[in-house]
This record gives C-alpha cells, structure tokens and sequence, in this order.
C-alpha cells in the first residue's frame, strides 16, 4: 500500500474527499472484497472440513441508502472472521467515539468563509460506511502491524529467556556439582582423627624420611576440595644445630592416588642420587677432593657430610663410632638387598632406604597415659589425652630405632598409589622381605658438625668414603 493511496483512505475516513474521489475509492475497495472472497474460495476449496466456519459472513446494514453516485452496497466481509470478531465490539467502541467527536467540533472552513465545499463534510452515508471499512482495512492493517511488533517483542524477550535459563541451569549444575562432590570428599577422606587426611599425610611423610638422607617434611598441612585432598609442606633438613629449609613440597590426591606432585628447591645444591656406596662396591673412589674440601673450608663453619662405611654393621655399632665426636648422627643408611643384584641397573640397590636418627613415631608407637572428657553445654564437649612413646639412648637403643623403621615401611607398604610421588620405583616389597629375613645391616651414615671435626674422619679406618652436603656458617650448639 503505498502513501498516496493510504492517503486516500485516511481522508474517506476523515470525510474530506469529493464525491468523484470517493468514488474510486469505493470501485477500488470493491475489487479488494473480490480479491479477498476469491482467496476465501481457494481456501475452502483447499480445506473443505477444517475451515468450513471461516466461509460464514456477516452482514453489516446501514441504516441510510448509499448515495446516487455509489452503487456499493453495506455489506462487507471480513478478511479474517477470527480476527473480526477478537476485535469487533472495541473497534466499534472506539469510531462511535471519535465520530461524536467530530460532529462535537466545528468546522474551520465553515467559520472563517461564508461559501464551504459540501463534498469536505462528512456525509451520513460516509459515517455509515467507515465503521465498517475501517474495520475490514484500516483496524486491522493496524492491528496487524502491532501484532508483528508484539510477536517480535515477545520474541526477542523469550529468546533471551530462553538463554538466560539455560544459562542458570548450567551454572547451577556447575555448583550443585562442586558442592557435592566436595561433601563427599570431606566424607571420603575423613576430617577426623585418623582418617584418610592423617594416614596418607603419614605415609608422605614417612616415605621422604626414610628415602631421602637428613630430609624431612615439616608443616605438612592438608586441605580437602572439590578435586580432592592437597598436601602442603615444606621439606627441612638439619645443617650444625639449626634446621634449614631446603624445599616446598606438594602433592595432590584422588581417592587412592597421588595424581600430581611437585618438589620445588629452594636451595642450589640438592641431595646426591647415591651418597653412601656399600663395602665393596665396584665404583670409583672420589672421596680425596671431598676430604680437600673441608681442609680449604674455614674453621667458623659446619658442614653435612655423607659417610660410607668399610664395612656392614649393626644400629648399636654404627652409632657407637660417633658416641665421643663433636657431631651429631642424622640418618642411616640400611641395606636393601644382596650383593649378587648390587651393581645391576634398576635393583633395589639403585635407591636408597635408611631411617633417621629420631625414630619416626606413630599412632600405633604411643601408649596413652591419660585422656579425659568434659561437657560443655547440651551438645558439646572437650577432651584431652596425654601419650608417651618409648624412650631411646643417644648412641644405643638399636632394637627400639630397628622395630620403628620396619614399622615404617610396613605402614607405606600398601599405598603404592601414593607412593609413586615421595618414592616412585622403590620395591618395598622386597626390601621388607629382606631386611626381615637378614636384619638391619648399616653401611653409610649422615652426620653434621663443625668442618674441622668432620674432617678428622679422615683418620678413621671405618670412614671409606666421604661426600659434602650443605655448607653453613657456625651455627654449632654443644
């Protein structure tokens, strides 16, 4: 419909054409009713059954005769009968309305010139035909145009509806899901006394400690989410009368299996991969630099020095030979198997196995002396428990430090999985098979001290090998 017809009919409605323009508007109308009756036919020929209430019509009779000049007859059909009917009794409301309006108002040609053209007045037969032209062609053209708009409108609003729902849907599966398995963490590891947290803590711990010569894990701290449990520590050893720390230590756990672990020094010079070598061991003897060492080492320093022995020897003896010396013992090296497998590749000779000269001490070490409980309020109480573990010499007590240490390993024994990130590769299987058949054998120790002193070792028939460790300023408590 373009604007100048659209004008046309704005100005049919308004009453203001002559009666030759009125005309043709009315022949043009004319042919839209037969164009709509026509598609109305090849639509109930199309659907004969399901459409048979749109071929009812209405008939809408003025109450004056069409004028001399139109042969256009009262009777109009509606383009959309459902349509019509939604909207028939507001349209009718609202150009009863604005027709009264428009006989309420006066004419503005007629006040200003005495001569006005009767053609520009809206005529009875013009008010008869415009409810229902308006209706069929005007109403609902509009209407038409505001339900597209509406539709549109409603559209965009449900498209982001629709997005915004899938949106929160997803986002709160996400957290329902990290809220869930988080509370079954919490559950599956155990946040009290001796559950899954304090095991595996222990069983890292005690790994580091008997592998790895005058290292420990201090501060380890443990914290469960949603990936599982994270253990944080930080791996110290002792150089004179202070310890030191050497390196931050983590490790991460799902259900039964360290999945990732990460050891991040802090220090330039790490530990040697094989300090001590066994009485006869076919390697080569360097021990004449590091005995060079220490003499060009000034005497207001200590030292960490690793010491292999000339021969096997049992916990009781080995610690003896250190009993009068300005040093302290810090790990022993114990070992793991035969010599027939001794310089073969991947044996359990390749790694080392020891324990350290403060027995590492467990739940299953300790003996309670005392435990009590007090209530505090309806729902709650506290409780106390005082323990003791065994008692052991400075240089003796060899059966106490040889119980522990099998202890030790049979506790990490079963959890390989956790294994593989303090000790991957060790066979502790057959270390404990071994050491239960043979016994405790020693054949190297760690030991600190003033330089000087770790340098008369070198006298000692017993010393047939030496490596330096860690190198600190004095710092040497007797």
């Amino acid at each position: 419909m373009n604007d100048s017809f659209r004008q046309k009919l704005q100005d049919y409605y308004d009453g203001k054409l002559s009666e030759e323009q009125r005309t043709e508007v009315e022949q043009e109308l004319d042919k839209l009713e037969q164009y709509q009756q026509y598609i109305d036919e090849q639509l109930d020929r199309d659907q004969p059954h399901t459409n048979d209430h749109l071929n009812q019509t209405k008939h809408y009779t003025n109450d004056q005769q069409p004028n001399e000049h139109s042969q256009h007859t009262d009777t109009d059909e509606p383009l959309n009968q459902a349509h019509f009917e939604q909207h028939e009794d507001t349209e009718e409301l609202l150009n009863e309305e604005k027709y009264r309006n428009i006989e309420a108002q006066p004419n503005p040609q007629t006040q200003h010139s005495p001569t006005t053209d009767t053609s520009a007045q809206p005529s009875p037969e013009n008010k008869a035909i415009k409810p229902a032209f308006m209706r069929r062609y005007g109403q609902l053209y509009m209407d038409d145009r505001i339900d597209q708009k509406k539709i549109r409108r409603i559209m965009r609003r449900s498209k982001w509806r629709s997005r915004s729902g899938t949106a929160g849907i997803v986002i709160g599966a996400f957290f329902a899901f990290i809220f869930v398995c988080t509370i079954f963490n919490i559950f599956f590891y155990g946040i009290q006394e001796g559950g899954r947290i304090d095991t595996y803590r222990d069983v890292i711990r005690s790994a580091i400690a008997v592998t790895q010569p005058n290292v420990s894990l201090e501060s380890a701290g443990a914290n469960v989410d949603t990936t599982g449990l994270h253990i944080k520590g930080a791996m110290e050893k002792q150089i004179g009368s202070s310890r030191v720390k050497i390196a931050d230590y983590t490790v991460d756990i799902s259900f039964n299996f360290a999945r990732t672990y990460n050891t991040d020094w802090l220090v330039e010079v790490t530990p040697p991969p094989l300090p001590f070598q066994p009485p006869g061991a076919d390697v080569s003897n360097d021990s004449a630099a590091a005995w060079k060492r220490l003499e060009h080492l000034p005497e207001g320093t200590v030292v960490e020095a690793y010491i292999s022995f000339d021969q096997y020897y049992s916990t009781d003896q080995a610690l003896q030979l250190f009993k009068d010396k300005k040093m302290k013992p810090l790990w022993l090296a114990v070992r793991p198997g035969s010599e027939a497998d001794m310089n073969e590749p991947g044996s359990r000779w390749s790694y080392m196995i020891g324990f350290p000269y403060d027995p590492i001490w467990h739940d299953s070490d300790r003996t309670l002396l005392h435990q009590s409980e007090e209530k505090i309020g309806w729902f709650s109480s506290t409780s106390s428990s005082s323990y003791s573990y065994p008692n052991v010499q400075a240089y003796g007590s060899g059966d106490i430090r040889n119980k522990n240490f099998l202890n030790t390993l049979r506790l990490i024994q079963p959890y390989k999985g956790i294994l593989r990130a303090p000790a991957p590769f060790y066979d502790f299987d057959g270390i404990i098979h071994y050491i239960e058949q043979n016994g405790v054998q020693i054949y190297g120790i760690t030991v600190t001290g003033p330089t000087k002193e770790v340098l008369k070792l070198k006298k000692e028939p017993f010393a047939s090998r030496i490596q330096i460790g860690e190198v600190r300023l004095w710092n040497w408590e007797e």
